[in-house]
């Protein structure tokens, strides 16, 4: 949720014209230790430059989707119960989802 309000500031200032470094100063007072990095801000707007409307984050290649169902953590926990040693790292192996 942060996440999409940094960059819906970020795009807000940026339409206005502001150059990344300048969004990355008005920021750091609003949201302190938890403001985005100056690159974070710099890609944002580099993104908006290019045409992207959309502040939520897409899906892309490596990013894992969860989806906890109770089918799901059945599976797991039968899984755990089945092989005490199982650990998260072997999980995916052993659960072929």
């Amino acid at each position: 949720m942060y996440h999409d309000r940094a960059a819906g500031v970020v795009r807000f200032l940026w339409a206005k014209k502001m150059e990344a470094k300048d969004i990355h100063k008005e920021m750091l007072p609003m949201y302190g230790e938890h403001c985005m990095s100056r690159q974070a801000v710099h890609n944002w707007v580099q993104k908006f430059s290019e045409g992207r409307t959309n502040i939520e984050d897409e899906n892309r290649a490596g990013r894992l989707v969860e989806i906890a169902t109770p089918e799901t953590l059945q599976r797991i926990e039968d899984i755990i119960r089945a092989e005490r040693r199982a650990t998260p790292l072997r999980l995916p192996r052993t659960a072929r989802f």
